[in-house]
């Protein structure tokens, strides 16, 4: 008899603990199930084509790209592939481009804006263009000038080597070193030139590329 009512106390405290598991059991899931709108899964494609889902995405699928799912099977984040070298080259190749173009785009803008406030009408402008040739063709006239200055000068230096020449004397080295200086002022003088007459046919592009320009805009604004 008391054996049997030894057993019967066991039998009592495990039934007891088996309760409390199965409560606290019970307990998890419903917090579980509480919490469920917020948890989200990964689902990737594995390489038989077949969509799995997880809490975490396998290494080998990792930069496959993946979607997240909640637990009512809704899309709520996707995360793309990784791009491969090429990718990523032609990206950034496609990045400068577009970062190019809209910087000319805003060059051009001032550009236009400028024009716009400086001149009143292509009249104007040529007026302008004729004036920087006018400054363009000073300057050349005063390179010229100097020039002949300087070959005068050089003239007389050379007729000087020529009497030490005739009398068999020496060049002195002085004299050689004023020729080769005024050579070279002259050498300078005539590359000026050179640039001045650029600079007189770059004007004129310019303002030919601007009052065309200038047309344009305008009959923008009076179209609309």
């Amino acid at each position: 008899m008391v054996y049997i009512m030894f057993k019967s106390r066991r039998l009592k405290k495990i039934f007891s603990l088996l309760v409390t598991a199965i409560f606290m059991f019970g307990v998890a899931q419903i917090s579980q199930a509480n919490s469920s709108g917020k948890k989200t899964f990964k689902c990737w494609t594995n390489k038989e084509g077949i969509r799995e889902c997880g809490n975490v995405v396998p290494p080998e699928y990792a930069q496959k790209g993946h979607e997240e799912v909640n637990v009512e099977g809704r899309v709520v984040d996707k995360v793309e592939r990784a791009k491969t070298v090429e990718e990523l080259k032609e990206a950034a190749r496609l990045k400068a481009i577009e970062q190019s173009n809209k910087k000319k785009a805003e060059l051009q803008a001032r550009y236009d804006h400028a024009l716009l406030s400086t001149y009143s009408n292509t009249d104007d402008m040529i007026m302008a263009r004729d004036g920087k040739i006018r400054a363009v063709d000073s300057s050349i006239k005063l390179a010229n000038d100097k020039i002949a200055s300087l070959v005068k000068a050089m003239e007389g230096l050379k007729t000087q080597a020529a009497h030490y020449e005739r009398t068999g004397k020496p060049l002195p080295k002085v004299l050689q070193e004023d020729m080769d200086l005024t050579q070279g002022k002259i050498d300078r003088q005539k590359d000026l030139i050179d640039e001045k007459q650029k600079e007189k046919e770059d004007i004129k592009l310019q303002f030919e590329s601007d009052i065309e320009r200038f047309n344009e805009l305008k009959g923008d604004v009076a179209q609309h």
